[in-house]
């Protein structure tokens, strides 16, 4: 084989390699897609629901996630009742960071006042639901991805700056106005943000660069 013949012999193996990445890349986006799209059909029916037996749900099962496959198996049970389909059942195939993203906001107490069911620390109130917090995830879901991003940016503007609390607070009074907010909501959302790769899996639309 000539040096010509070798160089156009790479040149179609180069190719070839190519054409295997373009299919890949492009699975990978179809992927993300439906990963997307069953968030959103998830969250918007775990938040949708007024009585909430099925955040209690999740909860409860989550409490058993310590990161093994057996573990998840009670959570992934309530998640792929969560992302019907045409009025079938679908497995999402959450990760373990979204696992423990979900798990996060249910159970750690850190999150309570953004959380929509009490902490168990509290035997009075750990099954209270928070008609607040429903509410206010259901607005976040409701929004344009721009109008979440910007949100975004504002409470990590107050994170680096505490004078940015106002208008933080204007915004949540803005989005779910039949509430009252103050500063430990903002602050519960501020500590989302130092969560950053669990929290960030969880979102259930494209986006560049940081976002929850």
């Amino acid at each position: 084989m000539n040096e010509q013949e070798l160089l156009s012999r790479l040149e179609e193996v180069n190719k070839a390699l190519q054409e295997v990445s373009d299919r890949l890349s492009g699975l990978e986006r179809w992927q993300l897609m439906r990963m997307q799209e069953d968030l959103s059909r998830i969250l918007t029916n775990l938040f949708s629901e007024q009585s909430g037996t099925k955040v209690k749900a999740l909860r409860d099962a989550l409490r058993q996630y310590n990161g093994s496959a057996d573990s998840a198996k009670p959570a992934v049970a309530v998640l792929t009742e969560l992302n019907r389909v045409n009025g079938q059942p679908r497995n999402p195939g959450l990760n373990g960071l979204q696992l423990r993203g979900l798990k996060a906001l249910l159970t750690e107490e850190q999150f309570a006042p953004i959380s929509p069911i009490g902490q168990l620390s509290d035997p009075r109130r750990k099954d209270q639901i928070s008609q607040q917090a429903m509410a206010f995830w259901r607005e976040l879901l409701s929004k344009e991805p721009s109008r979440v991003h910007d949100f975004h940016v504002a409470v990590t503007d107050y994170v680096a700056d505490a004078s940015r609390l106002q208008h933080v607070l204007s915004l949540l009074q803005q989005m779910v106005p039949a509430f009252s907010w103050n500063q430990e909501h903002v602050n519960a959302l501020a500590r989302i943000n130092t969560r950053d790769a669990e929290f960030r899996n969880l979102a259930w639309f494209p986006y560049d660069g940081d976002f929850w």
